[in-house]
């Protein structure tokens, strides 16, 4: 299997990133339009050099995941839908890790699976506190006090 970057038009014209590991292209598209989407780019991931997982990718930092946590309690607070709202931070994420990321996730919610289990796969970008922090929300219904009260901390953490 090989990994593939997608970009995709929803019905609406809404632009949708994500990757996906797949044998081939036709794969890719076939997976796209079962999401009902339509397939607006798709090209293999980029081979990693021998130092490029070590040296060269780009980090996401306690900053980087405080923002998400902001600006995503921010959407549901304005009553935006969870994929929605996973969507939207996924198209205007400033850095390409956190963005291939956070299109994983999506896919990954998209295909029913919870936030917190979604976030789990990525014990090296989201903190243990926040993945449990977020089931809790999610089980309660309070994901956006959560987030927010995540931003906060990890605002604080990292100043």
């Amino acid at each position: 299997m090989e990994q593939f970057k997608y970009k995709a038009r929803k019905r609406d014209g809404t632009v949708v990133y994500g990757t996906v590991n797949a044998p081939n292209e036709a794969a890719v598209a076939a997976f796209i339009r079962k999401q009902d989407m339509y397939v607006a780019g798709i090209e293999a991931a980029k081979k990693k050099g021998l130092f490029s997982g070590v040296l060269f990718e780009e980090s996401i930092n306690l900053y980087d995941i405080s923002i998400f946590a902001r600006q995503f309690a921010t959407l549901l607070g304005a009553g935006v839908p969870l994929l929605t709202g996973l969507e939207i931070l996924t198209q205007q994420s400033a850095k390409e890790r956190l963005r291939t990321v956070l299109g994983q996730i999506t896919t990954s919610v998209r295909e029913g699976k919870a936030l917190s289990a979604a976030m789990a796969e990525f014990p090296k970008v989201f903190p243990e506190l926040m993945t449990n922090m977020v089931a809790a929300g999610e089980a309660g219904g309070i994901l956006e006090i959560v987030m927010d009260r995540l931003a906060a901390q990890f605002e604080k953490d990292y100043r």
